[in-house]
């Protein structure tokens, strides 16, 4: 209440601008808005409407009294009427007569502001200084009229300060003024005062009704004070002479049911009626949600039962938490029936009904699409918005149905934005959960712009939707989402965000980032730990994960059996068995199970070390537990057998699948097949397939291709093309890979007619050309002097792939037989790209003098790499001797060419590249450079490179009388005994081993060694001195 000097200032500069007007002309009802109070010189107005009746004018002589128990009569209807503007109206009237109102005439004016739709403060402080000029005494009525509207306004400051100012002046607190006071405690939530004020009025010696109680107990179910509110009714129920009513058996029950306790609400609900307190609708209301909050649906249904036999109508908000309770315990058909109950009943739906329907559907075990989205259209049949509860349901549902209806959902969600609807964070979560479910990562991306151009909160669930969704996509997405991560270091750091980006950082092989992550986590928990294991173990980096599991101990989380599978994981990827082993008894020592996935990873890693028996002993022990072996498991002990080769060990596994009715994956055919590949029983294996088809089994793509690519490896390619056929008659096509698989068999068993024609059918299968499939094609077809399809192959590479280019044996090959059929011109062209190609030539095209050559250092040079060329390669890194002499024979007839041609100047710039060439030398036929020597005798301004031609002419010589002499000198006996010694037999010149056609290469890379050019050794030791 603000101090009577300023009172007064404010009442005497109000007193000038009342607005009067005659009596009559109220009761009359005027048009027009009747009276003002203006306050200050802000002419801040409150214009009141005009008075339906007003007291009559005051008739000459006639007593005050009379006229101002007339006014306020009509105050006091007014004030019931909740017409504060006319009340106002008659207030100005009486003060343009000089009535002076009394405490009555206040009370009843601060009782018509109170129920008014708005409170306005400064009125009342205006009325209270009016008050005090007109030295009016406030009673304990005004103290409540004036309260109840500082409540209504939730000026509780301003309340306290006028409880302050009454007990000032001696006026005691009644039990109705604390119960306002406790109320608007509550509204405010300011529990705690509100339990310091009832501990007043109790210690002040007033004894709070059941009114105070209920008041205490709805403050503190507002402020969601549970405890305080069960606390609250318990000493209600111990208070003597005080019995709670239907209001105090309510409260409590709803106090109860979101404690959790559903027991104590049955018990609060029995004593109602032992009380004969007949519960209403709102006390099933709070029953069912206590029951529904704890997942007892059976006793919800049946409190539903005895509401509708008491007679007891339930309402729309009855059947809401009807549905919601059903949505809580899982129950979507009892949902939908609830939905169709209430409009038998006609009542209408709102937007609560809807949101429960749609998060019942979404907790279905399975997602009834089509009820999800006719709930979508019944929203839009009744005319009302999907509010963003409704919409973060509908994409909950969206995101858990299989397949994930993205697109439809995606239509739905742009609908609502262009209806006005703007999403909050979690309508984003859900949608981003959505995009995760079906993969896809640029649609979460979109989602995350769209959320940065409206300003929305990325919080630490979206993010992690984010990064889940972005783990099966590309490089860039998945770095897009780690920027975005990054970006918002607010929530980077929280547990379920660390966790996802861990995973998406174990998916795309960063193994450094995600340590970085793993050393950012606030509070890792189990799952953070696991994931990391998880990414040493795709590192190969087992003391990695020996170290984060010693974290996790010292950080006191308790590990699970994921957690020692994940390590195990970690130790068979990086080949240490014994560890795997390890810390599989360290799990049973901590009294944990093993599981499938435990006994999987160790049989895993005894597999990937070739421990077979050990890895069956493992499989036996798991079945002696009762353990339900899966394919994954018959996959491991089948690797095992593979790297033991033990094809009959394979072959029995394979019969105990069948047994026990395990079907085969890809990776088990595979390993079976190759298990018996190693073995020589591949028979054995085409026969259990021929069986298996003809009993009516399914044999998988995949499983086609595994042994037809097995038999390609075994040199069978007449029976990988049967299997072929029989693949095609399945209404299975080849991949390319097989198809290249079985073009190289063919060309390296010889069928040079069964190669091409599989490679024509490769490429009119829509299938690229392999490199490795054309190679092999056209170093047979060469091999058949079939240059003509030759040359149309490679044509066919270029057409196809213009940037690739073969591998330098099958240019080599090309060179020697275009320079063998006088198409010097292409010859040229090949020898050009080898030279571009694999040998980094100094300059670009043939020209220029030897001399500018050996200048500029061009020559073969380093080539790139011996991998990417295709070439095998010696002891000494270089290229092996069949590759040499062919690089030779293709020096020899690419001069030839070029001299029978008379084109002597390309002649000497091949040759000098071919001198150039030191490591290791090449060397060509002696009549290729009598040939050469000749043409250059008998050619003008040539004459001196006669004296190149004869010097590497003797060059050869000598390298070949110091080979003759190595291999005479390693033959040596000892003095000591007649036999071979220990180094010479060690250092024995080797013969080339024989490339196979599969790897591209020819027979032309064996002529060299018809004609007797050997590459001498240089590290042959010499013999034992006596």
């Amino acid at each position: 209440m603000p101090p009577p000097a300023t009172l007064g200032t404010r009442i005497s500069n109000r007193g000038d601008r009342l607005e009067t007007k005659s009596l009559q002309t109220v009761r009359n009802g005027p048009t027009t808005n009747a009276s003002k109070i203006d306050e200050g010189d802000d002419a801040n107005k409150t214009r009141c409407a005009p008075a339906t009746e007003a007291a009559g004018p005051h008739p000459a002589g006639a007593d005050r009294s009379e006229w101002l128990q007339e006014c306020n009569r009509q105050l006091h209807r007014l004030a019931e009427e909740s017409n504060s503007a006319a009340a106002l109206s008659v207030f100005n009237q009486m003060r343009g007569q000089g009535v002076v109102p009394d405490v009555v005439t206040f009370n009843r004016l601060f009782r018509a502001c109170k129920k008014s739709r708005s409170v306005d403060v400064r009125l009342l402080e205006s009325l209270l200084s009016c008050m005090a000029s007109c030295q009016v005494v406030p009673n304990l009525d005004t103290y409540h009229e004036v309260l109840s509207c500082y409540g209504r306004g939730g000026n509780w400051a301003q309340a306290e300060q006028l409880l302050q100012d009454m007990r000032r002046r001696g006026v005691a607190p009644d039990v109705k003024m604390y119960c306002s006071m406790v109320t608007g405690y509550g509204r405010s939530n300011q529990i705690r005062k509100a339990q310091m004020l009832f501990q007043e009025m109790k210690d002040s010696g007033i004894q709070p009704d059941v009114g105070v109680y209920n008041a205490l107990i709805m403050a503190c179910c507002r402020c969601r004070s549970w405890r305080a509110a069960v606390q609250a009714y318990e000493t209600l129920e111990l208070a003597l002479n005080v019995k709670p009513d239907i209001i105090s058996y309510n409260q409590a029950i709803l106090a109860y049911g979101r404690l959790g306790q559903w027991q104590n609400a049955l018990s609060v609900f029995q004593d109602m009626k032992a009380q004969n307190v007949h519960p209403n609708e709102v006390t099933y209301n709070n029953l069912i949600n206590a029951c529904g909050r704890k997942r007892e649906w059976h006793v919800a249904a049946g409190i539903f039962g005895q509401m509708k036999r008491r007679g007891v109508q339930p309402t729309v908000v009855t059947y809401n938490t009807l549905i919601t309770c059903a949505a809580r315990c899982k129950q979507p058909r009892e949902a939908q029936q609830f939905h169709a109950s209430m409009l038998e009943l006609g009542i209408r739906p709102t937007e609560r009904t809807y949101g429960a329907l749609l998060t019942a559907a979404a907790g279905a075990s399975v997602v009834n699409l089509e009820w999800v989205f006719s709930l979508v259209d019944d929203v839009a049949r009744d005319k009302m918005p999907l509010n963003n509860y409704m919409l973060c349901s509908f994409l909950t549902a969206c995101a858990r149905a299989q397949p994930v209806p993205l697109a439809r959902a995606f239509r739905v969600f742009d609908q609502c934005v262009a209806g006005g609807v703007k999403p909050n964070p979690n309508v984003y979560s859900a949608l981003l959960s959505l995009c995760a479910n079906a993969r896809s990562a640029s649609q979460a991306l979109q989602v995350v712009d769209q959320m940065a151009r409206q300003g929305s909160r990325v919080d630490s669930y979206s993010l992690s939707a984010l990064l889940t969704a972005c783990r099966e996509g590309t490089e860039s997405e998945a770095a897009r989402a780690l920027n975005v991560f990054v970006a918002f270091q607010h929530n980077a750091r929280a547990t379920v965000v660390c966790n996802a980006a861990l995973d998406l950082c174990a998916k795309q092989g960063l193994p450094e980032l995600a340590l970085t992550v793993y050393k950012h986590v606030r509070q890792p928990d189990v799952i953070t730990y696991n994931t990391m294991i998880a990414v040493c173990a795709q590192d190969r980096d087992a003391d990695g994960a020996v170290g984060v599991f010693r974290d996790l101990t010292v950080a006191g989380v308790k590990p699970t059996e994921r957690t020692f599978g994940a390590v195990i994981h970690a130790a068979a990827r990086a080949g240490d068995h014994q560890l795997a082993q390890d810390f599989f008894q360290q799990m049973g020592s901590k009294g944990i199970k093993p599981t499938l996935f435990t006994f999987t990873e160790l049989i895993n890693a005894l597999a990937k070390s070739g421990e077979l028996a050990p890895a069956l002993k493992v499989y036996r022990e798991m079945q002696a537990n009762g353990v339900n072996v899966s394919v994954v498991t018959y996959g491991a002990l089948l690797e095992a057998c593979v790297r033991a080769n033990d094809a009959d060990a394979a072959i029995d596994l394979y019969a105990e699948m069948w047994r026990l009715g395990v079907e085969p994956n890809d990776l088990c055919y595979n390993l079976l097949i190759r298990a018996c590949s190693c073995s020589g029983r591949l028979d054995r294996i085409v026969d259990i397939m021929r069986r298996l088809g003809a009993g009516g089994g399914r044999i998988q793509h995949e499983t086609y291709e595994a042994v037809v690519r097995a038999l390609c490896r075994a040199q069978m390619p007449e029976r990988a093309l049967r299997v072929t056929s029989w693949m095609r008659s399945n209404n299975h096509v080849p991949t390319s890979t097989t198809m290249a698989a079985l073009v190289e068999a063919c060309c390296a068993d010889g069928q040079v007619e069964w190669a091409f024609q599989t490679y024509k059918r490769m490429l009119e299968a829509g299938h690229a050309p392999q490199r490795s499939a054309s190679n092999a094609v056209i170093g047979a077809l060469l091999g058949a002097a079939q240059v003509d399809r030759a040359l149309q192959v490679y044509d066919d590479i270029l057409n196809h792939q213009p940037h690739q280019v073969a591998d330098p044996t099958t240019l080599c090959l090309l060179v020697t037989h275009c320079s063998r059929g006088f198409q010097l011109t292409r010859a040229m062209q090949y020898y050009e790209l080898l030279q571009n190609t694999y040998f980094r030539p100094k300059r670009a095209s043939l020209g220029g003098s030897g001399r500018e050559l050996r200048a500029a250092g061009w020559g073969l040079g380093t080539p790139l790499s011996n991998d990417s060329m295709g070439i095998t390669t010696s002891a000494e890194g270089w290229a092996s001797d069949a590759d040499v002499m062919e690089l030779g024979k293709m020096y020899g007839f690419l001069i030839e060419a070029h001299c029978r041609r008379t084109s002597l100047e390309d002649a000497l710039q091949v040759f000098d590249d071919m001198k150039n060439h030191q490591h290791p030398p090449m060397k060509v036929q002696v009549t290729t450079l009598a040939f050469l020597e000749s043409m250059c005798r008998r050619t003008p301004g040539f004459e001196l490179r006669v004296y190149d031609v004869c010097a590497q002419m003797r060059i050869q010589q000598e390298r070949q009388k110091d080979h003759k002499r190595s291999l005479h000198q390693s033959a040596k006996l000892c003095h000591h005994v007649l036999m071979r010694t220990d180094e010479s037999e060690h250092h024995q010149p080797k013969e080339t081993p024989a490339r196979s056609l599969a790897d591209g290469s020819s027979p032309w890379l064996f002529d060299g060694a018809r004609e007797g050019h050997d590459t001498p050794n240089t590290d042959v030791l010499h013999s034992l001195s006596g």
